[in-house]
């Protein structure tokens, strides 16, 4: 279960849209087509910050 090629991009900041919410883009390329299981993670990123899971601003998505 381990993930074989992944890719870590660097997301652009388009607009603040609320008080403390921004949206952001990024592109993923994706190689093949047909039938798989993605799984998108999106990690802040500061220099000062200690421990990259460790900063309430992560929000998982539960389906």
């Amino acid at each position: 279960n381990d993930i074989e090629e992944p890719q870590i991009k660097e997301m652009k900041m388009i607009e603040k849209t609320g008080a403390s919410s921004w949206l952001y883009t990024t592109e993923i390329k994706l190689a093949d087509g047909g039938e798989y299981s993605y799984t998108f993670r999106v990690i802040p990123y500061h220099p000062n910050l200690i421990n990259k899971f460790d900063a309430g601003l992560i929000r998982w998505v539960v389906q």
